[in-house]
């Protein structure tokens, strides 16, 4: 069933590894098969950098502000409910 979305706020990140990329690639893979919207914020250069330099910067949406990302979720259509089995 289709949900809304996600916004992953990263403003306070100060170190991110290839684990951390990879967390933010298995949170983007979910959400799509979950047909949901994954907003990252707030990213910080050198996380700009490490996104960009591994082709990935264009996979993810990114926002300037958590509130630019919630607006986001919260403009995205989503998908009339499914009713429930009687």
């Amino acid at each position: 069933m289709p949900s809304g979305g996600l916004v992953v706020d990263l403003s306070g990140l100060t170190f991110c590894d290839s684990r951390g990329v990879g967390v933010l690639v298995l949170l983007l893979r979910q959400s799509r098969e979950q047909q949901s919207t994954l907003v990252l914020s707030g990213i910080p250069p050198h996380l700009e950098r490490t996104l960009t330099i591994t082709g990935l910067r264009t996979a993810f949406q990114i926002e300037a502000s958590a509130e630019e990302a919630i607006q986001v979720i919260q403009a995205a259509p989503h998908p009339p409910a499914e009713p429930d089995p009687a």
